[in-house]
């Protein structure tokens, strides 16, 4: 049977032929369904199955293009983890040779509170553990600071050091050694609670209230006894004799003459100077300083506590601090035309918020600017499907019409 032709202007075979070359096979797959319906609506069974075969085809190429971009992604991420690994490499054979000056950070310094290494051993601790950030260079010439392995507070020998991570799910480190065997959970919630409010003393009322609420005053007064008990053993790591927790007034608070380095304050401090930065036109300094503040951001605040809702203001806060830098440092790149870092904190952003227009704007414009124009559609029909399901709206005038500039080419 002869296949007859679709009843088709040749100005929608043009666009169709577009889309083909642009790479939009979801919009070829959705003219294909149609053409497909048509077909078997007027019983035409050869073009029915003439377009089946095509849709296959259509699917296909979708595939192979989700395998470029995922290859290419890897590529991308193992070459700057290389590029990671050598000036590690370097700085600490630096370290070795007896080189004070291992690795320079771009101005501004970092505001260390740790003395200097006295010794080669320290030394090379230090480079591999505190948290530095090393320089990286884009291909497109910007500049990116990464974070490197987790801070250690130098150990004095007299009073504990402990580091603390609060991104992700918490960790906790005691001089070089981790502390994971709480004795309980409720231990370890008032420890999160009491980091959270270390500028002030905690009343033993609020903890009974807060963990116990329906608990008679005399259970939760015990059970907050027992809890506190489990927390020092825990704590009490090669130092029997310190008081990691002081009670006095019926309030308990961390010892302040203990040496902490938590991830959250040192977010926030990078967060704030890069701020000042901002407002006074040092968009460099600014964007150093966030730079550092993001790296340190490695998930939700106490990400293993999603349903305490005495963490939920704080994780908010955190949450928008973090978004309003990415947003920042994406537009800062995309005007400085470091495609691949505007492309990785778009990203960020979308993994937190999928429905940011912005950011999905700036990956379709970077994406384009890199060659890769059929990712900036598929990454239109992504911001498409994410309106529609989290928000059912379409998304703005201005993000279409960079769809359409990129998919006829006049962008």
């Amino acid at each position: 049977m002869a296949v007859r032709p679709l009843p088709v202007e040749s100005e929608q075979w043009q666009r169709l032929d577009d889309l083909t070359s642009t790479g939009d096979y979801h919009a070829v797959k959705q003219w294909l369904a149609a053409a497909q319906a048509d077909a078997h609506h007027r019983g035409d069974v050869a073009l029915e199955n003439l377009l089946a075969v095509a849709a296959q085809l259509c699917d296909t190429c979708f595939h192979h293009q989700e395998e470029l971009a995922t290859y290419k992604q890897e590529y991308e991420t193992a070459v700057k983890r290389e590029q990671t690994m050598r000036q590690q490499l370097q700085s600490v054979l630096q370290a070795i040779g007896g080189m004070d000056t291992a690795v320079t950070p771009p101005k501004p310094p970092l505001q260390m509170s740790e003395p200097p290494p006295t010794n080669l051993w320290q030394r090379a601790r230090g480079i591999l553990k505190k948290p530095s950030l090393t320089q990286d260079t884009a291909p497109s010439g910007g500049q990116r600071m990464i974070q490197t392995a987790p801070h250690m507070v130098e150990m004095d020998g007299e009073r504990p050091s402990l580091t603390i991570y609060c991104f992700g799910s918490l960790q906790v480190y005691e001089d070089d050694h981790v502390i994971d065997e709480w004795a309980s959970r409720k231990g370890k919630a008032i420890f999160k609670y009491l980091l959270m409010h270390r500028d002030r003393p905690v009343a033993k009322e609020q903890l009974m209230d807060l963990f116990w609420p329906n608990s008679h005053p005399d259970a939760a007064r015990n059970n907050l006894n027992v809890a506190i008990y489990g927390l020092r053993q825990a704590l009490r790591n090669g130092y029997p004799d310190f008081s990691h927790i002081i009670f006095q007034d019926d309030c308990y608070i961390l010892n302040p003459e203990m040496r902490l380095w938590v991830d959250v304050e040192a977010f926030e401090a990078h967060w704030r100077q890069g701020k000042i930065y901002w407002q006074q036109n040092q968009p460099e300094q600014a964007v150093y300083e966030y730079q550092a503040a993001v790296s340190l951001y490695q998930g939700e605040f106490l990400a293993e506590d999603r349903y305490e809702e005495w963490i939920f203001p704080r994780r908010h806060q955190l949450e928008e601090a973090y978004l309003e830098m990415l947003a920042v440092l994406s537009r800062y790149y995309l005007d400085n035309e470091d495609f691949t870092a505007c492309i990785e904190c778009s990203q960020k952003i979308l993994r937190v918020e999928p429905c940011q227009e912005a950011a999905h704007r700036h990956l379709m414009q970077a994406y384009y600017q890199l060659g890769q124009a059929y990712l900036a559609i598929r990454q239109y029909h992504e911001c498409v499907t994410a309106l529609q399901t989290e928000l059912e709206v379409s998304p703005e005038e201005r993000t279409t019409q960079l769809y359409e500039s990129i998919r006829q080419r006049t962008y």
